[in-house]
């Protein structure tokens, strides 16, 4: 018997200019011969699994179920995406209708019934709690989890970590109505609740509101006044649906029109009816962002907005539109964002999304339009792009997740027709509702395959590490498709990595567990050399290397042991101040190989016209308009939230102008090689 596993082959992450084309690394059924659902979606703290939630007790997934709470209509499934096999399923007592993961791997689950926090391979209950009408769900990165529950008057809750009840909040009257509820630890911690309330028979109106830990109310915005609504006439109802706290750490929220965003309370600052929206953050830029022709259709406003104001930072309207170019229906089930900004939403959509009928999947023409189906549409971080926009043929509407350079997908469908699949685990459908799931960024292969390893790669993506250059870390040969050929990098990939792998920073050298010289034992040291040093600078520009505590790019304070993350204040002094003494290099200059010891990871910074030790006395709060500025493979570690470092094989390339400049990435070029010194 062969036991041989086929190599696998890392996919590209969520596309990052306009395509027509999804691609994706999974896409399968997940259902049996009754009715199966899936409602609900996460990704793990290290991306690598995919959280399905729903009801699939018809489905045959191939592995053992485990029951929690005794068992029950719900489901939780646990889908690997680098091997691309659900690992494990958990049962509960109802059908699950909302998750999230949190950024320790937990797991909170609303179901029919209550709410429960599952560790993070969902085999043991934390804490539950009987909710009879739960219908969403959140968790914070400390554990705190919030909940709202559909009741005469809606209540939202918060918990502790161990299930403790801190707060509870309720709309006051049934004709008022949560919709959504994000948690988060920023700003002191944060409860955000979206929804409407009715201010007369035929005017509902959206509010937003953000109440603290402790219970203080924050702000609240929209919800103006039925009085000032009919003098403005903008008269549309509008509901707020969506809210959730994006990987870039901004709030996001969607929210439905019935009509037209320029008859809605929508087409104003949140905080200031009479100031009509201006360009700068009202986005335009074809008929389905344009709201024109549009009757009383129901619509959509979404945007990003500043957590701790409630503010506008930028927003637009979507709509389809029928073949007569009369604006048509759209709805929003889930809103996010990665971790550079790029907006993913997901949702439920009337006839036509933009070129519809040319849209693909993995290269494979959609079905035709039957009726109102799911979709997943991708928008760049500024709004000027719709980078891509899926429909999904039948599907009862879609919600996303994603994390570290993954993204998923899930649909229920009973589609007459057949879904597209790729590396499924189950290519048919069951015979009734099924679960649909896609994965972008997983691993590209077969159920089963062998997942990418990068133990004799330290230089993340595109090393030299591989003899063979199709496989991960080689040079890619004369093959510019292969993952980590030199001709397959993307150097708008996000997170600012430049290179063939989304989910590594660009620079990432990963010396935790490598072993170089091939005595199959870890190397405990290592040699590495820079090469080909160059710049075309005006600026003499330096760079170098610190420590990173995870993937994400924390790093430690070195007086309390707290992990400092690139988002928070303080973190480029924190990095600068630990970097790698005997790793930093200037234009022109020798250097001789580094020995260093291995178990770290490390990336680059680069310093604008000076080094380290400048920046430090002279602009250790990295403010723009000084120099020297500092910049990092983390956009939300640099003040202007743009890429300036990017990976092209094993070549860095920098950018040292504020704001990107020229974008040439040609102001500091260097080549990085290891070797073992043992």
């Amino acid at each position: 018997m062969d036991t041989t596993l086929q190599k696998s082959v890392q996919n590209n992450a969520i596309p990052q200019s306009p395509t027509n084309n999804l691609d994706v690394s999974a896409a399968t059924y997940l259902g049996g011969a009754e009715d199966d659902f899936t409602n609900a979606v996460g990704i793990s703290a290290d991306g690598k699994f995919v959280v399905v939630g729903g009801s699939l007790i018809n489905a045959n997934l191939g592995v053992t179920e485990t029951e929690l709470l005794g068992g029950g209509d719900g489901t939780v499934i646990r889908y690997d995406s680098e091997t691309n096999q659900v690992v494990s399923s958990t049962r509960l007592p109802g059908k699950i209708v909302d998750l999230e993961v949190s950024k320790n791997g937990d797991i909170a689950v609303a179901y029919e019934g209550g709410i429960a926090v599952l560790n993070s391979d969902a085999t043991q209950v934390k804490w539950s709690q009987s909710l009879s009408d739960v219908f969403r769900i959140a968790i914070s990165d400390s554990g705190k989890v919030a909940a709202i529950e559909d009741t005469n008057a809606d209540k939202a809750y918060l918990f502790d970590s161990n299930g403790q009840e801190l707060q509870q909040w309720t709309t006051s009257s049934d004709s008022n109505h949560f919709y959504d509820i994000a948690v988060t630890d920023q700003e002191g911690g944060m409860v955000i609740a979206t929804g409407y309330k009715q201010k007369t028979s035929d005017l509902q109106v959206a509010f937003t509101q953000a109440w603290s830990h402790t219970g203080q109310n924050l702000w609240k915005n929209y919800d103006f006044s039925a009085t000032d609504i009919q003098s403005e006439n903008v008269m549309a109802d509008t509901r707020g649906v969506r809210v959730a706290i994006g990987r870039d750490g901004k709030l996001y929220a969607s929210y439905k029109i019935n009509g037209g965003t320029g008859s809605s309370i929508l087409a104003s600052d949140p905080n200031d009816l009479s100031e009509k929206l201006g360009n700068d953050r009202k986005i335009e830029t074809d008929n389905y962002n344009r709201p024109t022709n549009v009757g009383s259709i129901s619509m959509v406003w979404y945007g990003r907005y500043d957590p701790k104001t409630g503010e506008l930072i930028k927003g637009q309207s979507l709509l389809s539109r029928l073949n007569s170019g009369k604006g048509n229906s759209v709805e929003v089930e889930s809103i996010t964002a990665t971790e550079d900004g790029t907006v993913i939403l997901a949702g439920s959509t009337g006839a036509r999304i933009a070129n519809r009928d040319s849209q693909t999947i993995e290269g494979e023409t959609v079905s035709e339009y039957t009726g109102f189906e799911g979709y997943i549409a991708i928008v760049s971080p500024d709004l000027e792009q719709r980078i891509s926009w899926t429909p999904i043929t039948d599907g009862k509407g879609a919600v996303a997740a994603s994390r570290n350079g993954k993204t998923a997908v899930v649909t229920t469908t009973d589609f007459a027709g057949e879904q597209i699949t790729h590396n499924a685990v189950q290519n048919t459908a069951g015979g009734k509702n099924d679960g649909y799931l896609l994965v972008i960024g997983g691993n590209d292969a077969p159920p089963g395959t062998e997942p990418p390893t990068d133990v004799d790669n330290p230089i993340q993506p595109g090393g030299t590490g591989s003899e063979n250059p199709t496989q991960p870390g080689g040079t890619g040969g004369n093959n510019p498709t292969q993952p980590n050929g030199t001709g397959g990098n993307n150097p708008t990939q996000p997170g600012g990595t430049g290179g063939e792998n989304p989910t590594q920073p660009a620079g990432l050298i990963d010396l935790t567990n490598i072993d170089l010289n091939g005595d199959n034992q870890v190397d405990k040291k290592v040699n590495i050399n820079f090469l080909d040093v160059k710049s075309d600078a005006a600026f003499n520009n330096s760079v170098g290397y610190y420590a990173i505590s995870n993937i994400n790019g924390a790093i430690k304070d070195a007086l309390t042991g707290e992990l400092i993350n690139p988002e928070d204040e303080g973190y480029a002094k924190a990095a600068l101040q630990q970097r790698v003494e005997n790793l930093q290099i200037r234009r022109n200059n020798k250097t001789p190989a580094s020995e260093l010891n291995s178990g770290v990871m490390l990336v680059p910074f680069l310093v604008a016209n000076g080094t380290a030790e400048e920046w430090i006395e002279q602009n250790s709060d990295n403010q723009e308009g000084n120099l020297p500025i500092a910049y990092f493979s983390f956009l939300n570690a640099n003040p202007d939230n743009k890429q300036h470092i990017r990976q092209v094989g094993n070549e860095l390339q920098f950018e040292d102008l504020f704001n990107g400049g020229d974008n040439d990435f040609n102001d500091f070029v260097v080549k990085t090689n290891i070797d073992s010194a043992v």
